[in-house]
C-alpha cells in the first residue's frame, strides 16, 4: 500500500478542527456567563421597579392621610431616589444587552461558523484519503490477480499445456 501523500495536511486539518471546537466551546461558555449576568441584572431591575412602585403606593397614603410639608418633601425625594435607581438599573440592563451580551452571542456564532468550516475542510480530506485508499486497494487487487494469472500461465507452459 502506498502512503497517503497528504497525510500531513489531513493532520493539520484535524488540529485546526480541534482548535476551532475549543474556541467554540469557550465562546459558548462566555455567552452562557453573559446570559447569567443578564438574568442577574434583570432581577435587579425588577427589584428596583418593585421598590419604586411600593414607594409610590406608600406616598399616596390614604384619604385620611395628613402629612406635614417637610414629611411630604422627604417622601417625594424618597420616591424620586427609588425612581432613579430603577431608571439606572434599566439603563444598565439595556447597555449590557446591546454591549457585552450581543458581543458574546456574535462571537459564539462566529466561532460556530469557523468550527463548521474547519470540520468541512477536514471531512473533505477524509473523503479524499478514503478514495485514495480505495484506489490503492483496487490497484493492489489487480496486481495480485495479474500475478496469479502470470503464475498460472507459467505453470501451464512448464507442463506443456499451452492453452491461453
Amino acid at each position: 500500500m502506498s502512503v497517503y501523500r497528504l497525510k500531513s495536511v489531513l493532520e493539520l486539518r484535524r488540529r485546526e478542527e480541534e482548535a476551532a471546537a475549543a474556541h467554540a466551546a469557550d465562546a459558548t461558555r462566555e455567552r452562557a456567563a453573559a446570559e447569567a449576568e443578564e438574568t442577574r441584572l434583570a432581577g435587579e431591575t425588577s427589584a428596583a421597579r418593585a421598590l419604586w412602585e411600593n414607594a409610590r403606593a406608600g406616598s399616596a397614603g390614604g384619604p385620611d392621610a395628613t402629612v406635614s410639608g417637610a414629611a411630604a418633601g422627604e417622601r417625594s425625594r424618597f420616591v424620586a431616589r427609588r425612581r432613579d435607581e430603577f431608571t439606572r438599573a434599566r439603563a444598565e440592563l439595556a447597555a449590557f444587552r446591546s454591549g457585552r451580551l450581543a458581543e458574546a452571542r456574535a462571537a459564539e456564532a462566529t466561532a460556530r461558523d469557523l468550527h463548521l468550516a474547519a470540520r468541512q475542510a477536514r471531512e473533505a480530506f477524509d473523503k479524499h484519503e478514503a478514495k485514495f485508499q480505495l484506489g490503492q486497494r483496487t490497484i493492489a487487487q489487480r496486481r495480485e490477480e495479474e500475478t496469479l494469472e502470470d503464475v498460472s500461465r507459467a505453470a501451464r507452459q512448464t507442463r506443456g499445456d499451452n492453452r491461453s
